[in-house]
């Protein structure tokens, strides 16, 4: 287990009180995927996401970028026993790869502050949404986020999931 993490911010989508997303995270996956298509062409991969509008903005750019390199979504996708896959946690139960990108998604305000919220990781159940996320990979996982534990304070986590989030990292 590897921890990446990258300098970004996002905004709060209206309507949702949560930074779902950062264009560094969304980037930094990316060159992930496509350096392991690089280096390791025998191995599977997977992409997990803790939120279904990250995993929606970073397969986008998954596919726009392979579309681009059309030799390297030859190995991830087309060629592959076990294509690539780009999942919110929600969908990925039931499927595993070899290595594991697991994004987190959630992220800084354009002011620099960690919010404390974390959608439906924050709620019930949360906790197994997490452990779903890291038992997806086989033999190596990489976790992206865009802060690190020392930015979540542990008296403003009352959830399991958020709690065990902090850990993680």
């Amino acid at each position: 287990v590897r921890l990446e993490l990258v300098e970004g911010t996002g905004t709060v989508a209206p309507g949702v009180d949560v930074v779902e997303s950062t264009d560094a995270e969304v980037a930094r996956v990316v060159e992930l995927v496509l350096e392991h298509a690089r280096t390791r062409p025998h191995e599977s991969l997977g992409v997990v996401t803790l939120g279904r509008r990250h995993a929606d903005l970073v397969r986008a750019a998954v596919r726009l970028a392979l579309a681009q390199a059309p030799e390297l979504a030859d190995v991830l996708e087309r060629d592959a026993p076990e294509p690539l896959l780009v999942k919110a946690v929600d969908d990925a139960q039931g499927d595993t790869r070899d290595a594991v990108v697991l994004s987190v998604g959630f992220g800084r305000t354009p002011h620099g502050r960690v919010l404390h919220r974390f959608g439906p990781l924050a709620e019930a159940g949360g906790e197994r949404r997490l452990a779903v996320a890291v038992t997806r990979a086989r033999r190596r996982m990489t976790v992206v986020a865009s802060f690190g534990p020392d930015d979540l304070d542990p008296e403003r986590l009352s959830a399991r999931g958020p709690r065990l989030l902090r850990e993680l990292l």
